[in-house]
């Protein structure tokens, strides 16, 4: 497998993280399609959440799609762990929006993200 990085260029230093919905049309769930907190006032219409992470130039290099019930702050450890594991990628840094810090969060980015010496790796809220 040919990583982007080395394919396209991508400097990997910098990484975007963010979170959306995109609702259906239709009031039945299914699998993925869960009714949750829908950010087009759709509450009564299933949705699915859409995590995505990019670097400088845009382009999608890890993205996730959730159940649409499951909570925004949920998503960072599960991506960021793809990240990793698909790109060997040890030193960067993830601008975050504030509704992805949590106790628990913080807890598992201690305990399995930022846990080698040799490795640089901050997450920065805004």
């Amino acid at each position: 497998m040919i990583l982007l990085e080395k394919k396209y260029g991508f400097d990997f230093s910098l990484l975007f993280y963010d979170v959306t919905t995109l609702y259906f049309e239709t009031f039945s769930e299914g699998e993925l399609r869960k009714n949750g907190f829908s950010k087009d006032n759709k509450s009564q219409q299933p949705q699915v959440l859409v995590a995505l992470m990019v670097p400088p130039e845009g382009f999608p290099v890890s993205y996730e799609v959730f159940s649409g019930n499951t909570f925004e702050g949920h998503t960072l450890i599960p991506v960021i762990k793809t990240f990793i594991k698909k790109h060997k990628e040890k030193n960067f840094t993830v601008f975050a929006d504030a509704a992805m810090i949590s106790a628990k969060n913080v807890e598992a980015l201690q305990a399995e993200i930022f846990t080698h010496p040799n490795q640089h790796r901050a997450l920065i809220f805004y």
